[in-house]
């Protein structure tokens, strides 16, 4: 699945199994992941902001699970988040 969204970053289908693949498999950090790539590619502001606040709860699960600090953690997103938001 990974492989054919890298191929093809527009099948929805591709990548609604493998986010369900991911979410079944506890695999935070690469749900993560995905749902980051998916907001990048997204160009409607309002869309792009409810994938990074998904985004943003599934690191934050995995940084609950895991000590180990990560590059694209809840401050990263965050930031993200406060660029892309009228004050």
């Amino acid at each position: 699945m990974r492989q054919l969204l890298s191929l093809d970053r527009t099948d929805e289908a591709a990548r609604e199994a493998l986010t369900r693949l991911l979410e079944k498999a506890h695999r935070w950090d690469e749900l993560a992941q995905v749902i980051e790539q998916e907001a990048i590619d997204e160009s409607d502001i309002e869309k792009r902001i409810i994938l990074e606040k998904k985004q943003l709860r599934f690191t934050s699960r995995n940084e609950a699970i895991s000590a180990a600090p990560r590059m694209h953690g809840r401050g990263y997103v965050g930031s993200r988040l406060r660029m892309m938001t009228p004050y």
